[in-house]
Parts: C-alpha cells; structure tokens; sequence
C-alpha cells in the first residue's frame, strides 16, 4: 500500500471510529426536555415556552435557538419575517436553557416549536430536539344553554377549542358594561332563574385580557305562561227586559267589552 492510501485509509478508519462514537453519545447523553408537550393559549394573547437539553462531554455547542421543524423544512425564530416584532428567542449555555416568548398570536402561529443546537463537531454539526411543544390558538365564545322562559334556570358558558393552559378566571360584560356581580362557575355564568332584567348582549373574556373578548350574544327573555282569573261585573239595576252592561276584566288587564 502506497503511503497516500495509508492516509486514505487511516482518515476513513478515523472518521468510522468517531461516528461509531458520535452514535453511541446520541443514544446516552443527548436529550431535549420541553416544560410542556402542548400548549393552548388565547388569539392575541402572549405565550411563553422553554426547554433544557442536555449533550454528551467533549462537546462545544456553538448556538441553541428555536425553530418550527414541519414537513423536512426549518424556519428559525425569530428571524422568520412572521415572527419579526412579536418574537423573543433566548438560550442561556451555561445553563443549556432556551426560552420562548410569542406576543399577539394568532391562528396561522399553531404550529409545533422545536429547540435546534449547533456544535462546531466536524461530524455532528446540529440535533434538533423530536417531539417538541404543540401550539393550538383558539377565540372566545358565548354558548346559551336552558330554555330563556322567565322562572327557568340559564347558563352562558364562555367556550374555547382548546382548554387554555393558563388555568384562567373569566369576566363577563353585559351590553358592553361590566356585571358587578358574577354568579360563575369556572367559565359559565349561572342566571337563577333568569327574569326579563336579564335580558340583553352578553360577552365574555379571560381576566387581565379583557380586550379580547368574545363576540356579544342576545339574550332574549321569553314571558312565562300566568294563570288569568277573569271578572265579571254588571253596571245598574238588572230589570226584567231591561239591559244590562257588563266589563271583564284579569290580571292580564285585557280591555273592557260592553254588552247591551
């Protein structure tokens, strides 16, 4: 064997001997964990991510960011013109912790978020962390649940797609005013029984975001059926082949019919 197929040799033996070792360190040391698998937050509302990795000795990770990783295509945060303004992106290396900050989201930011690391390694240059954070966005919305007859019990209940992850409180307006007193229930607010007072526009919103409430729903109040009593009243003396005028009267108040 000529001495430049030796090198050859030697530089194709080398590179072996490190990936064997590159692949055996993937299977044992590096590892991504994300503080939540999914999330679901309010459409325009911010959100906050973050996630810790970990990579075997011996290497130097040059840059750790964020990226949405979907269909073999990478778009990394926050220099994506979609995310420009609305996107801050932190990693610390002495702790190996990412950060992400997402302000005024909306629907077409739904997507998975992933924590991309490069090292300056001749063989292993970048590792992105698999199963990252699932962003769903959703709006408010008023359901009305009973039957509006006055006497009856009624429910709005404030719904989402998705269960925010915030664990939130709920506010309530009524035709654009706030209810000064809120009989809720987790995301329902309770009308017992509901009157004709209640009658109006109703919305709601998640505390501390009230600007991003729901659309208004009408609330329309139906009377309840009444027992009428009826009266039967004569005026003047009743002679034989005389007249005789009568009024009926309830508690309906209905008008007054003569007889002669």
């Amino acid at each position: 064997m000529t001495s430049a197929g030796a090198a050859r040799s030697s530089m194709v033996t080398y590179a072996t001997i490190n990936l064997l070792m590159i692949q055996g360190l993937l299977g044992e040391r590096w590892d991504v964990k994300y503080s939540t698998r999914s999330i679901c937050a309010l459409r325009g509302a911010p959100v906050w991510m973050s996630c810790h990795y970990t990579l075997p000795s011996g290497f130097a990770v040059r840059d750790a960011f964020w990226c949405e990783c979907e269909d073999g295509k990478t778009r990394l945060l926050p220099q994506d013109a979609d995310y420009q303004s609305r996107v801050h992106a932190a990693c610390t290396l002495r702790t190996n912790r990412c950060t992400l900050n997402i302000t005024r989201l909306s629907q077409s930011d739904a997507h998975e978020y992933n924590c991309r690391i490069t090292t300056s390694h001749v063989f292993f240059q970048s590792w992105t962390g698999n199963e990252g954070i699932v962003l769903s966005v959703t709006d408010l919305s008023v359901e009305l649940v009973g039957a509006a007859t006055e006497g009856n019990d009624v429910r709005l209940v404030c719904k989402t797609s998705c269960n925010l992850s915030s664990s939130p409180t709920y506010s309530w307006k009524k035709n654009g005013e706030p209810l000064e007193k809120e009989p809720t229930k987790n995301n329902e607010l309770l009308l017992h029984p509901v009157s004709r007072e209640d009658g109006g526009r109703y919305s709601c919103a998640v505390k501390g975001h009230e600007d991003l409430s729901s659309a208004e729903v009408e609330l329309s109040v139906r009377y309840s059926p009444k027992d009428t009593v009826v009266f039967i009243r004569h005026h003047g003396e009743v002679d034989e082949g005389g007249s005789v005028t009568l009024s009926c009267s309830s508690d309906a108040n209905p008008p007054v019919q003569n007889y002669a």
